[in-house]
């Protein structure tokens, strides 16, 4: 099994006990298409940093089809060069971490047409098959990293720092495991940074 898989399946089967947890069934409205608004997973597991983007493509491109002309098609290659950039997302205070995998799925690339399960695999309701117009396609971003951080202290604070790099994203969902505890936090570019409880 690739290690971007196994990372993927950890993510996965930590969010889902997070996601099981009552307190936190509000979070189950957000597999909804909106624009303006992202979520964040992160499972912080001894020195191993897991994180999951997912947004609307509208939020960090500025718009939802295939570019039609050269200024859209800078604007997909920029997207994509800042998401492959950990420090475009995040910074955390009081534990230095290194990126160990990123990958990103992008829409209106070569590289994804083979993937359209992967973009709108959480999209119920919707066939893979959409007509390639700008009022009917709902395309995604998606984004995971692992990162590998010092084991000497842990993490108290992470600042998001993705609503400076894109002004179509207003809020932030962040759903996170860290060791035994966890929560759900909402960010904006007004309040950007997530505590974490110790």
């Amino acid at each position: 099994m690739k290690p971007s898989i196994i990372l993927a399946s950890q993510l996965l089967t930590a969010m889902t006990v997070l996601l099981c947890n009552p307190l936190h069934a509000e979070v189950h409205q957000h597999d909804a298409h909106v624009h303006g608004e992202a979520t964040l997973n992160l499972v912080i597991d001894n020195t191993e940093l897991l994180l999951e983007l997912e947004s609307p493509a509208a939020n960090l491109l500025g718009f939802e089809h295939a570019p039609k002309n050269k200024a859209q098609q800078q604007q997909l290659d920029k997207t994509k060069s800042l998401l492959s950039k950990i420090d475009s997302l995040i910074t955390t205070t009081g534990l230095k971490c290194q990126l160990v995998s990123a990958e990103i799925e992008m829409p209106y690339t070569d590289h994804n047409h083979g993937h359209k399960h992967h973009e709108h695999q959480h999209d119920h309701g919707h066939s893979d098959e959409h007509p390639k117009s700008e009022t009917s396609e709902h395309s995604e971003i998606h984004a995971q990293y692992s990162l590998s951080c010092d084991s000497q202290n842990t993490i108290k604070q992470m600042n998001v720092s993705l609503f400076k790099h894109f002004p179509g994203l207003e809020k932030l969902q962040v759903m996170w495991i860290n060791g035994n505890q966890q929560g759900i936090a909402n960010l904006t570019p007004n309040n950007s940074a997530l505590l974490l409880n110790q």
